[in-house]
């Protein structure tokens, strides 16, 4: 309901209520979103995000799909007092601090009672002064009956492990499984001690030589553009990554809708190994399906046409323009994932909705690219380059581990900066080591917002 917009017009009244938000400090958590995003203003072109217009009002939007930073922003929003109104998904039942006055239980059928509780436990906040503060649960009254069944149900663990469970639909599952219960899983690389062993398998090397060969040059990566603008090599590419992943399903082909969800995957993978931020990848997504290369050339036309009659022709055409198939996030394996599109059919190029494409991306490279390709395409490489020493192999696999090959920020990743931390205290490094950050003392003319990320290190 939120992607569709149902949830706004179903709570229309609410929303009508709340006016435009002036204070400095939530515009500027504002301002830091958009940034984040990439996103325009209403009236300022393409990248709208719906998301941000409804913020301005002390509206969130809270769920899953959204990337951790942009999360973390509307919880500090939340928390400083400028929300009115948040609508969320069951993400609030993970213990989230984002306490409200009041919480409308608008759908829990499903809903557990330890997760209900969680839920209430949003409505009022803890607090250090002397008073009685509290928030309220409301519950509509014909789902009072289904409230009650929720919270008298004894919630009780299950005494058979889900490693043990056997109803599994589809058996790509039943190796991790297996691995987890007789200690044959890989901590190095976050994957089984026999998918390890397939992924160094002898018959796969040509396959790693062959992508190697076609990413490099000069032990250089080559640059985006031209396997953009080279077919074959795109193509190429595309097909030796996913028969790799083939061999990590032990050689199973993929059906249609994992083949279309992995190539999405793979040119999202590219361009992160290239270096290129979220909202840069958000923005090349939204261009390719809202097709605003064509629209760009279309409404230069009509700016310069003085004919009242071709330039209505020129705005019907487009509106007329149809959004490009661009293939949704969803789990993989899965042999009987179908192949779809995010937009339905008949969704014009003007309303594609760039939020979608946000919460899209996000799914795939944390959900897909960073839960599970990084693992498997890191250990292919890295693999390779112990056996080859092959330094371009370890590089490779460092960009899809890491995102980079810098020594620096690798070490600044995993003790748990983000890129867009990195960039901006960078400058304040001297030293970084499996022991220690050591920072310039410039590093305390940072503001303090800024200087929050490092505290801890100081």
């Amino acid at each position: 309901s939120i992607y569709n917009k149902n949830v706004f017009n179903q709570f229309k009244q609410y929303v009508n209520e709340c006016p435009p938000i002036t204070d400095k400090t939530a515009l500027k958590l504002i301002n830091e979103l958009k940034e984040y995003l990439g996103a325009n203003d209403r009236g300022q072109g393409y990248c709208i995000s719906n998301m941000l217009e409804y913020l301005k009002r002390g509206i969130v939007i809270h769920h899953g799909s959204l990337p951790l930073h942009a999360r973390l922003i509307l919880e500090h929003f939340t928390q400083q007092g400028f929300c009115r109104i948040c609508f969320a998904t069951s993400t609030l039942e993970q213990g989230i601090n984002m306490p409200f006055d009041v919480v409308y239980l608008n759908t829990f059928q499903a809903s557990k009672t330890l997760s209900m509780k969680n839920l209430i436990g949003r409505a009022g906040r803890s607090t250090s002064a002397r008073k009685f503060d509290y928030g309220c649960v409301v519950v509509k009254l014909d789902n009072m009956s289904a409230f009650r069944t929720v919270m008298a149900h004894q919630e009780q663990l299950s005494s058979v492990s889900l490693l043990d469970t056997t109803d599994d639909e589809d058996a790509d599952y039943s190796e991790f499984k297996n691995a987890i219960k007789t200690d044959t899983f890989s901590d190095e690389y976050n994957l089984t001690d026999k998918e390890v062993e397939r992924l160094s398998a002898a018959e796969i090397d040509k396959l790693v030589k062959a992508t190697l060969d076609t990413l490099f040059q000069n032990d250089t990566l080559i640059p985006l553009s031209k396997i953009n603008k080279d077919l074959e090599c795109k193509l190429n590419l595309y097909d030796y990554f996913r028969q790799l992943y083939e061999h990590y399903l032990g050689g199973r082909k993929l059906s249609d809708g994992e083949e279309s969800v992995l190539n999405t995957a793979i040119k999202i993978l590219l361009w992160k190994i290239h270096c290129k931020t979220f909202k840069n990848i958000c923005w090349y997504r939204y261009a390719y399906a809202a097709k605003t290369k064509e629209r760009r050339e279309l409404t230069k036309r009509y700016r310069l046409s003085s004919s009242p009659r071709v330039r209505e022709m020129i705005k019907q055409q487009i509106y007329s323009l149809s959004a490009r198939f661009i293939r949704g996030f969803d789990d993989i394996p899965n042999r009987n994932l179908p192949n779809y599109s995010i937009y339905t059919k008949g969704t014009r190029a003007v309303n594609v909705d760039y939020d979608r494409i946000v919460f899209d991306t996000y799914d795939y490279l944390d959900k897909l690219i960073g839960f599970k390709l990084s693992d498997i395409y890191y250990a292919i490489f890295e693999q390779y380059f112990h056996k080859y020493y092959d330094k371009r192999a370890l590089k490779l696999a460092n960009y899809f581990k890491y995102g980079t090959d810098n020594t620096e920020e690798i070490w600044l990743l995993r003790y748990g900066l983000s890129f867009e931390d990195i960039e901006v205290i960078k400058p304040y490094i001297i030293s970084v080591n499996q022991e220690e950050i050591v920072f310039s003392p410039d590093i305390y003319t940072l503001s303090p917002q800024r200087l929050k990320v490092v505290e801890r290190y100081l």
